[in-house]
């Protein structure tokens, strides 16, 4: 049972008013009016039904929405981070209200200028665009699961842009699986006597990022692997650049 912040803040709160802690707001009459100059500071919402409520002016400092329900709720000069609804929806079938939820926030922040706010709600927005995609595969209402998989392959590789992280750890990937098939096929791109798997990784990390291919004899098999992990290391490391640009830019 959702319990409504609304009939409560109806009382005479709704006008300017601070909350510190967790609150658990019982049911009672709709809020009529916005609620506007408002802080909230490191408040916990649990259960509680924002349907259409309109936040104008509030600021959100350390919140938390647990199983909330903010369905059509609007953020006009309001201060939040995305990341505190990440918990208000849990099941694939509730794609539609957190899509609108997190459209409204990156059209907020957008409007008032806000970049990074927006690209967080973008993230979450992307992330539940691609739980949709999974739930109408899944039902049956949508034929081809390539959407769906080529949405989480851009996830997977850089977190839709917004973490960089990923494209560290495929890099720090690709270098080990590439030095694991040196040293099982290609032992020669590492002069003797030096065959220990730290010799060939760091080949591996050079060739990854551009130093070229080894100068040790060359076999067409070698040159593939290493031209193959080269063209690799290209892309990664132009997708790490601008991931993160993107997540450094205001």
């Amino acid at each position: 049972m959702r319990h409504r912040l609304r009939g409560v803040l109806s009382t005479g709160a709704n006008s300017a008013g601070r909350f510190t802690g967790e609150y658990l707001f019982p049911s009672a009459a709709s809020l009529s009016q916005p609620l506007s100059m408002s802080v909230f500071t490191k408040c916990k919402f649990i259960n509680v039904d924002l349907t259409r409520t309109k936040f104008v002016n509030c600021f959100f400092f350390g919140c938390d929405f647990e199983n909330c329900d903010p369905y059509y709720a609007s953020f006009e000069n309001t201060e939040v981070n995305p990341v505190s609804f990440k918990d208000c929806y849990r099941l694939d079938g509730d794609w539609n209200k957190a899509l609108v939820l997190f459209s409204e926030l990156r059209r907020s922040f957008l409007s008032s200028g806000d970049g990074r706010l927006s690209r967080t709600a973008d993230y979450y927005f992307r992330l539940w665009q691609h739980r949709r995609l999974y739930h109408l595969w899944k039902s049956k209402q949508m034929s081809g699961f390539l959407p769906w998989f080529w949405s989480l392959c851009l996830w997977l590789l850089t977190g839709y842009g917004e973490r960089p992280a990923h494209l560290f750890i495929w890099a720090l990937g690709v270098i080990s699986a590439a030095a694991a098939v040196y040293e099982k096929w290609f032992p020669f791109v590492v002069p003797a006597p030096k065959h220990g798997y730290l010799d060939f990784w760091y080949v591996s990390f050079q060739v990854f990022f551009g130093k070229g291919l080894s100068a040790n004899l060359q076999t067409i098999g070698s040159s593939i692997a290493q031209v193959g992990e080269f063209g690799c290391g290209l892309v990664l490391i132009a997708l790490l650049i601008a991931s993160v640009t993107r997540k450094l830019s205001p």
